[in-house]
C-alpha cells in the first residue's frame, strides 16, 4: 500500500506524517518526508538556496527523482512538498492513495509567515493565492482528511480492501 500526503505549504503535511509514524496499526509502514529526502542530497544547502541558484525546474527534477525511488517501497506513506503533486508526478502517484490536508489558505499563510526556509514565503499574498488555485485541481484528486484519526482510518480501510 502506498499513500501520499498533499496540501499547500503550511497545511500540516509533515505534522500528520509524524503523527502517523506513532500509530501502532501502521508499524509495518515506512514514512518519508520528500523535502527531507531532498535535503539529504543537498548536503547542507537549503531548498530555498538550491532553488535560487539552480532554478525551480531543477528542484522539481529532484522531487521527481526522489519520488521515483520511493515507488519501490511497499507499505509507505510519503509527505510531499506543497507543489510536488503536479503534472510531472501524477503518473507516478496514480496508483497511490492520496490524503489531502485541506487547510484554509489563510491558515497556511499564517503558519508560514516569516519561515525563510520555505522558498514560497518570498511571494506576495496575491501570488500565493494564484499558486494555491493552480495546485487545487491536483489536491482535489486526493481524499480530504483533517486529522490523524481520519488519515489512519482511510489508510486502514484501504489496506483491508487489498488483503
Amino acid at each position: 500500500m502506498k499513500f501520499f500526503i498533499t496540501g499547500f505549504t503550511g497545511a500540516g503535511k509533515t505534522s500528520l506524517l509524524n503523527e502517523l509514524k506513532t500509530s501502532k496499526e501502521l508499524k509495518s509502514f515506512q514514512f518519508f518526508d520528500l523535502d527531507l529526502e531532498i535535503l539529504k542530497e543537498l548536503e547542507g544547502e537549503s531548498i530555498a538556496d538550491f532553488i535560487e541558484t539552480a532554478g525551480f525546474s531543477k528542484f522539481r527534477d529532484l522531487e521527481l527523482n526522489h519520488l521515483s525511488r520511493l515507488t519501490n517501497y511497499k507499505n509507505i506513506v510519503v509527505s510531499l512538498g506543497g507543489g510536488a503533486f503536479n503534472e510531472m508526478t501524477a503518473g507516478i502517484l496514480d496508483t497511490w492513495t492520496g490524503l489531502w490536508i485541506n487547510t484554509p489558505l489563510e491558515e497556511c499563510l499564517k503558519r508560514i509567515t516569516g519561515d525563510n526556509s520555505r522558498p514560497i514565503v518570498r511571494k506576495s499574498k496575491e501570488e500565493l493565492k494564484a499558486i494555491y488555485n493552480q495546485r487545487l485541481s491536483f489536491y482535489q484528486l486526493a481524499n480530504p482528511v483533517q486529522t490523524k484519526d481520519e488519515a489512519l482510518e482511510l489508510i486502514l480501510k484501504k489496506s483491508e480492501n487489498i488483503t
